[in-house]
């Protein structure tokens, strides 16, 4: 339901644990978003102040996997309700060298998400009008990689 979304952020970070074969970091920021939606609806606010919290983790398994986990939750600071979840899961396995697989699993949760304009036909399967329907809060992304180091 959105066509475009725009961050400005600025932050600062901790670094909690850097060993060769874990990392755990966490970052706070205050920022701004511009969004561009499908559906325009009423008193829809485009541009807003936000806040975000993240963490990223990485562990090594064996000597060629690892896996690595990336979570980020933005808080709209002009209406709180309506904050957004990414959730970022993957695990890499060396084939070689030069070539790796990635397998993620992507989960983005909008607490209050967009929507989008469906039509309505008559019998006769002309266009009478629109709708708006809001669209899932949660999405589940599955994705798969063939990484080459140069």
């Amino acid at each position: 339901g959105i066509n475009n979304r725009f961050f400005l952020n600025a932050g600062l970070g901790n670094i909690w644990l850097d060993q060769e074969r874990t990392k755990f970091r966490t970052d706070y920021a205050l920022g701004y978003t511009y969004e561009d939606p499908v559906f325009l609806s009423p008193g829809y606010v485009r541009g807003f102040p936000t806040l975000r919290l993240g963490a990223n983790f990485m562990q090594k398994i064996g000597a060629s996997s690892a896996y690595t986990s990336d979570l980020a939750v933005t808080d709209n600071l002009r209406h709180t309700a309506d904050w957004l979840g990414v959730w970022k899961n993957a695990l890499t396995t060396n084939l070689n060298q030069r070539l790796a697989l990635k397998a993620g699993l992507d989960l983005l949760y909008d607490n209050q998400p967009a929507y989008l304009s469906l039509d309505l036909r008559n019998t006769a399967g002309t266009v009478v009008g629109s709708v708006p329907s809001q669209l899932k809060k949660l999405d589940t992304v599955f994705t798969t990689s063939l990484v080459v180091t140069f």
